[in-house]
């Protein structure tokens, strides 16, 4: 291996270890529990239903005074609840970068004859990255008592 692919692999190698060291070991705890929207200190962060119930969406907004941060929201996502697991019916990955103020998704529509009384929840993935280059995962589900509408 030549030496500059060698710096290359390395400086490369140096840079994945040092993003690894800057997240934030939230990605792996247990979702939270958010539905409609609650403002904290920091952020305002909302998570719901809608179209009539038919699909889900999320924001996150960085509030006004104290440290600034980049805000995100990915991986919106409509589940139903199969009798063992939640089971995503409808995706929007919405993996469109950082957002120096909010940001928003919305997952696709679900059918209109999906089994009526099933029971749903959105999820969905918040994010944000502070000055330093800290970066906070906060995975959020809606309580998961909500019922499919009985449109069929």
């Amino acid at each position: 291996m030549s030496t500059k692919r060698l710096l290359s692999v390395a400086t490369a190698t140096a840079a994945a270890a040092a993003a690894l060291v800057t997240m934030a070991p939230s990605a792996s705890a247990a979702p939270y529990e958010l539905t409609g929207c609650e403002t904290g200190d920091r952020f305002q962060k909302c998570l719901r239903f809608s179209n009539g119930g038919l699909g889900a969406e999320a924001s996150i907004r960085d509030l006004d005074g104290g440290t600034n941060f980049d805000v995100r929201v990915n991986d919106i996502r409509y589940q139903r609840w199969d009798g063992d697991s939640w089971n995503t019916v409808k995706q929007a990955d919405d993996f469109d970068g950082w957002h120096d103020v909010s940001d928003t998704a919305t997952s696709p529509q679900v059918g209109l004859c999906s089994p009526p009384g099933q029971r749903i929840r959105a999820a969905v993935e918040f994010s944000w990255r502070a000055p330093d280059g800290t970066v906070v995962v906060q995975e959020a589900v809606t309580d998961g008592t909500a019922r499919f509408p009985e449109f069929c």
